[in-house]
């Protein structure tokens, strides 16, 4: 079978086109695979905490026109352990929402390895709950106390609602009880 040098270049351009597409969706996101350490060590802060939720991304005018910046977030956390750096017990990191963007769930423990200038993304190591210090060379240096309750999120307030009325009717109730009981003696 006879191949024209015509057929033999369009296959090999076609072969080429789909070599660099398949390619560029494969490689949109490559990280260098770091050992437990080496991630802590490249670090600049490390901490586990529960996801809180995303502050909203800045907005920036340029000639009188909003513009709202999607390609990074902030995530809030509520820091428990702090094992490199200084972190407050409530922070907010810097998440690029493209490429090597790592998602956060909401109300999930993490333990986040964060850059200097406040940025975390999938190649820095991020873990889905806590971690053995041991294995990645840290240790604890500041552990702040757990936060059941957090006012500023709708509903931890209508549940710590729901429980203040709940035991402020168990106490009328047992005062009612007493009072008819005393009346009536």
């Amino acid at each position: 079978m006879h191949t024209s040098p015509r057929r033999l270049k369009l296959i090999a351009a076609l072969a080429a086109a789909l070599f660099f597409l398949g390619s560029n969706v494969a490689l949109a996101c490559l990280c260098d695979q770091f050992s437990p350490t080496a991630a802590a060590r490249n670090a600049a802060t490390v901490f586990t905490g529960v996801v809180r939720g995303r502050v909203a991304p800045p907005e920036v005018v340029r000639s009188g026109v909003r513009i709202v910046t999607r390609s990074e977030e902030r995530v809030e956390f509520n820091v428990e352990t702090v094992y490199k750096g200084d972190a407050p017990s409530r922070w907010s990191v810097s998440v690029n929402a493209t490429d090597c963007g790592y998602v956060f769930s909401d109300g999930e423990r993490y333990t986040v390895f964060v850059t200097a200038d406040g940025n975390t993304n999938l190649c820095m190591g991020n873990v889905r709950g806590a971690i053995d210090p041991a294995t990645y060379g840290v240790q604890a240096i500041t552990t702040y106390p757990s936060q059941p309750i957090d006012l500023d999120r709708s509903t931890d307030r209508l549940a710590l609602a729901a429980i203040l009325a709940i035991a402020l009717g168990t106490v009328l109730a047992i005062v009612t009880v007493r009072l008819r009981r005393s009346r009536s003696a």
